[in-house]
């Protein structure tokens, strides 16, 4: 079977990264987008994307399925804070 390629979002801290480190244990091809910090290259490859710009993300994807064919799977761990009151 071939590997999977993931991509974690948000992945260079908190949840994501142990994602990240969790799904490259496993022998997973793992893709990390965030829009700073990079993610420990011995666990996946750091691509710069903010997620809240569509044609940021496109791109990023585009590549990895032209690299790849395929992704297998996405997990969403990116977040942003939100101030005051949510209704």
């Amino acid at each position: 079977m071939n590997e999977r390629i993931c991509l974690v979002t948000g992945g260079s801290s908190g949840i994501g990264k142990e994602t990240v480190r969790v799904l490259s244990s496993r022998g997973c091809r793992v893709y990390e987008f965030s829009r700073s910090d990079a993610a420990d290259p011995e666990f996946a490859t750091h691509m710069k994307v903010d997620v809240t710009d569509e044609e940021s993300v496109t791109q990023a994807v585009d590549r990895i399925v032209n690299e790849h064919g395929r992704i297998d799977l996405v997990i969403n761990c990116a977040g942003f804070g939100i101030s005051g009151a949510v209704e």
